[in-house]
């Protein structure tokens, strides 16, 4: 996940700067109910419960990676806000949009992107993401309480005293 995040920053500041990289865009829907899906001290992963949608055997919610102080001073990227896309049936997915959030959850930059179809790590949180996606799966006590952007700064918080 760590290498997703990176990825992304760096497709967020090169088309800040103007190097052709993918489409600006609005940024993805983020409506709770959250589910913690993967806390480390290097990222936060959440789940906006409200975004899920499945059609078929499509199904997409959004998924927030909250950055650790570390990343947030190195980058200035406090939060990323990415819409998965499952292929439930192949068990694979892509992210084609995703947006860039400074630590005060003020929009840095939004984009869409032709991303590849990845298979799915059974043993990686991409697969708790997809049994949410795609069968209503919630893992469990994993309910968070308040807005999303004030997760993602209790989450840094709560590192810094670790």
């Amino acid at each position: 996940m760590r290498l997703a995040v990176t990825l992304a920053t760096a497709a967020l500041a090169a088309a800040t700067v103007g190097v052709s990289a993918p489409r600006a865009q609005e940024a993805p829907v983020v409506s709770g109910p959250y589910y913690l899906i993967d806390i480390t001290r290097d990222a936060l992963i959440v789940a906006a419960g409200g975004t899920v949608e499945k059609s078929g055997n499509m199904a997409s919610v959004t998924v927030i990676t909250g950055s650790s102080p570390e990343t947030l001073a190195e980058t200035g990227f406090g939060r990323l806000d990415m819409r998965y896309q499952f292929n439930c049936r192949n068990a694979t997915y892509r992210t084609p949009s995703f947006a860039g959030y400074g630590a005060g959850g003020d929009l840095m930059g939004a984009l869409t992107d032709d991303a590849d179809w990845e298979a799915v790590n059974p043993d990686a949180p991409s697969a708790t993401i997809m049994a949410l996606a795609c069968n209503g799966t919630i893992p469990a006590d994993s309910l968070l309480e308040g807005d999303v952007q004030a997760i993602v700064t209790q989450y840094r918080e709560f590192i810094v005293t670790q």
